[in-house]
C-alpha cells in the first residue's frame, strides 16, 4: 500500500450526479433496482420518501438532493442502508444514479477539519477513482458513513411520517 492511503473494509460505490461516493458495506442491507420499486412522497419539505422493502415502508432519499448535489432524478439504484439508531438497526434508502462495484475502499486523500459540518462525521473520506474503472470522468470520490448522514430535519421527518403510520422506523 503506497504512504497516505489506508484500507477500511469493502465498499459499495455508487454514482450519484457527478460525484462518485462509497459506503461500508457494513452498512449496505441490499441494493435495489429502481425499476423494481418506486417512491412515495412522505414530507416534501424534508424531501422524505418511502419505498417498500419486505413487507414495509422505509424512508427513502434521492442522495443527490438530500447532499444538496442536484435536482432528484429518478433512482436507478437504491441503496438500503442498515444503521444503528437509539439502539435498534434502522434501514433506510438512497437513491443513486448507479452501483458501480464492490471492492476495497483505499481512503488517499485528507480531509479539512468540520467538512461538511451541516451532517457531521457523513464524509469519512476521499479517495482518487483513477483506481475504479467504472467511475467515470469524477476524478474524486467521497467515503460516507450512512450511520451519520441524515441530520436532525430528517430524523424529525422520519419520526412525525412514522407516529402517522406513514412508514416504518
Amino acid at each position: 500500500m503506497k504512504a497516505g492511503k489506508r484500507s477500511v473494509g469493502a465498499a459499495l460505490y455508487a454514482n450519484c450526479g457527478d460525484l462518485i461516493v462509497s459506503f461500508s458495506v457494513d452498512e449496505i442491507a441490499r441494493v435495489l433496482l429502481g425499476q423494481e420499486v418506486s417512491r412515495a412522497p412522505v414530507d416534501r419539505v424534508a424531501k422524505l420518501g418511502s419505498i417498500p422493502f419486505e413487507g414495509q415502508a422505509i424512508p427513502a432519499w434521492d442522495l443527490g438532493e438530500l447532499l444538496s448535489l442536484r435536482k432528484p432524478s429518478a433512482a436507478r439504484v437504491w441503496i438500503i442502508a442498515s444503521v444503528p439508531v437509539a439502539g435498534a438497526r434502522r434501514l433506510f434508502a438512497l437513491g443513486c444514479d448507479d452501483s458501480i462495484a464492490v471492492r476495497q475502499q483505499l481512503l488517499h486523500l485528507p480531509l479539512p477539519p468540520g467538512f461538511f459540518s451541516s451532517r457531521p462525521g457523513a464524509v469519512i473520506g476521499a479517495f482518487a477513482t483513477s483506481e475504479i474503472r467504472e467511475a467515470g470522468l469524477a476524478p474524486t470520490g467521497f467515503a460516507l458513513s450512512a450511520s451519520h448522514l441524515l441530520a436532525g430535519e430528517e430524523l424529525q421527518a422520519i419520526a412525525r411520517a412514522a407516529d402517522d403510520g406513514k412508514l416504518t422506523w
